[in-house]
């Protein structure tokens, strides 16, 4: 078996080249939190968005502030990739 070893640069085209899909469950870096969304770092030279009425189903709950902080790493499931000029992708924790 061959050891080969990769530059930074190498080792950051291939993650960034790794395909997502619907329906794909991925672990991210929450970076940004507000009473609404969050956005998670998905180490694909994208973030995705995470809605609170996608992360928890307790109405209770009215801030995603009081569930997540920036730094906790989550796992959740592609719910919708967008491409084109404004290119988004949605996540949901309610089938995780």
């Amino acid at each position: 078996m061959e050891n080969k070893e990769m530059s930074m640069e190498e080792l950051l085209k291939e993650e960034g080249e790794r395909e997502l899909h619907v329906h794909d469950t991925i672990k991210g870096e929450v970076i940004e939190v507000t009473d609404k969304y969050a956005k998670v770092n998905l180490n694909t030279f994208t973030e995705g968005t995470i809605y609170l009425d996608h992360y928890t189903t307790d109405k209770s709950v009215d801030s995603l502030k009081k569930l997540v902080k920036v730094g906790d790493v989550i796992e959740a499931e592609i719910t919708k990739i967008s491409e084109g000029e404004s290119s988004y992708i949605l996540l949901s924790r309610l089938n995780t």
